[in-house]
């Protein structure tokens, strides 16, 4: 709230007044940059971080955890998937993957490959990589990840929901 009226209130009270006091445009144009970066500065929470709705579940031994870097999406934007893979408390780099994104029943796009990542100080090893384009429309669609997992036939399946807009 207090960002909102900093924003709307006193930054274009205060652009007016330098405007009007000194007809230098130098101090006007720092301060509009200024407000340009707080307007830019909307994000809800870190904006990169991993998210891991579904954690370790489990199937035919290995523990796997699906989620998404970000936690807020608007219409039209994209969504990063990813997913942690462990057996035996090792890291699992070599199943193969894609991941989807439905709304409710149908295919909004193709399936998409993710790549492993290694572990870093950061983040925990996980496949990402892939870009998911939500629809304008701001409501709740499904991410569905198909996993090979190595030495394993067939492919397991499973879906996380995430929510575009507020």
């Amino acid at each position: 709230m207090r960002r909102r009226f900093i924003f709307f209130i006193l930054l274009p009270t205060i652009l007016l007044s330098l405007q009007a006091g000194c007809g230098s445009t130098t101090q006007t144009d720092n301060l509009a940059e200024e407000v340009a970066a707080l307007r830019d500065a909307h994000v809800h929470g870190d904006a990169d971080a991993l998210h891991w709705p579904k954690k370790g579940v489990e199937h035919s031994g290995f523990e796997i955890s699906l989620g998404h870097h970000g936690n807020h999406w608007h219409g039209g934007e994209q969504i990063e998937p990813a997913v942690a893979i462990v057996k035996g408390g090792e890291d699992i780099g070599d199943a193969k993957m894609t991941c989807q994104l439905f709304d409710g029943e149908n295919a909004i796009e193709s399936p998409v490959d993710m790549i492993f990542e290694p572990k870093t100080e950061a983040e925990p090893a996980h496949f990402a990589g892939a870009q998911l384009t939500f629809p304008t429309e701001e409501k709740k669609y499904l991410v569905k990840f198909e996993i090979n997992l190595p030495g394993e036939e067939g492919s397991f399946s499973d879906t996380i929901e995430v929510t575009c807009g507020h």
